[in-house]
């Protein structure tokens, strides 16, 4: 099959566009090169990129790339010009036996600090590995923050055990340094003491769940966690397992409660004092928090999303009214 590359990888190789075009559209050599369009579907995944096996690699290729990534280093810093054209080609011959393409390698050594981080950029991509990340996982955390390659290895090692110590499975560690991978340079002793606090908030399994689909709570206030767990906790009677299959924690607090007034207000929601003794009848939180207006507003009493903007208005309203009373008790008493 053809070597394709798209509109939108090319683009952002521009300066290497002959180079790798070039490279890529000669049917006559004589190795064989298999190539698998690979579209990633989650949406911390957006490096869009061919993925190539090991090939033969020819000295005038490599030495070609280099070059040209030489030349562009030295644009933005002169004093990339010390740095010897030979040393380059054996930083981008390893990226290149460490099953990067030609094109990945140039967009890479595009978005490092100092070209001198290639050379521990393979040994990076490798103790990546040894933690279960596949390349492309990979590639999409370091484009996504090159600044992880400014790091040394020890460091991410040491960030990656804490978190695989701490209780994030195989998986759920791919996910979390996937969506949020400035997690890395974070200080561990304040990963290891907010998981500590949401632990009292979930179970230790359920507290690991959470972080893999909400990883921004590592980095809130904890107030933040505190007033959404508490108002459906206590406000709505709805359990912690609920919360992990929901929206909660990306959403504004006012969302959240007009959502749940317009529920308790239409007949669709009581909340449930003893949940031994009754049945709970109650849509489940996504269901109440997560679809959109018109969604929401059909589902609960076939009104539209007028109605449902005119009940929040109201609602607002009425904030307002209590929020002036109880000024008036406080001033009197």
């Amino acid at each position: 099959m053809a070597l394709q590359y798209s509109r939108v990888s090319l683009t952002r190789i521009r300066p290497y566009y002959g180079l790798v075009v070039a490279y890529c559209k000669q049917p006559q050599r004589s190795k064989t090169v298999t190539t698998q369009q690979t579209i990633l579907t989650n949406k911390h995944r957006n490096f869009v990129t061919d993925i190539h096996s090991p090939i033969e690699l020819k000295t005038g290729d490599v030495q070609e790339l280099a070059n040209q990534i030489l030349q562009k280093a030295v644009d933005k810093d002169v004093m990339n010009k010390c740095l010897p054209l030979s040393k380059v080609c054996e930083d981008v011959n390893e990226l290149l036996k460490a099953c990067l393409s030609f094109e990945e390698v140039a967009v890479v050594s595009d978005k490092v600090e100092s070209l001198k981080n290639l050379t521990h950029l393979k040994e990076l991509i490798n103790e990546f590995k040894t933690f279960g990340f596949e390349r492309i996982d990979i590639l999409n955390i370091l484009m996504t923050c090159p600044s992880l390659m400014n790091l040394t290895v020890d460091k991410v090692v040491s960030c990656l055990s804490m978190l695989q110590q701490a209780g994030f499975t195989t998986s759920a560690l791919i996910e979390i340094v996937s969506r949020k991978p400035n997690i890395i340079e974070t200080d561990v002793q304040k990963i290891k003491l907010r998981i500590s606090e949401l632990k009292q908030l979930f179970k230790s399994s359920d507290t690991f769940t959470l972080l893999s689909s909400n990883p921004e709570l590592l980095f809130c206030d904890m107030s933040y966690i505190h007033d959404r767990f508490n108002y459906v906790f206590h406000e709505m009677g709805i359990t912690q397992r609920q919360m992990l299959y929901s929206t909660i924690f990306s959403l504004p607090m006012d969302h959240i409660h007009a959502r749940h007034m317009f529920v308790v207000r239409a007949g669709f929601f009581k909340k449930v004092k003893n949940k031994e003794a009754q049945i709970d009848y109650n849509p489940t939180l996504d269901k109440i928090l997560d679809p959109s207006d018109e969604e929401f507003a059909r589902t609960f009493g076939g009104m539209t999303v007028t109605d449902y903007q005119a009940f929040k208005q109201l609602l607002l309203r009425e904030h307002i009214i209590l929020q002036e009373l109880d000024n008036e008790i406080e001033q009197s008493s």
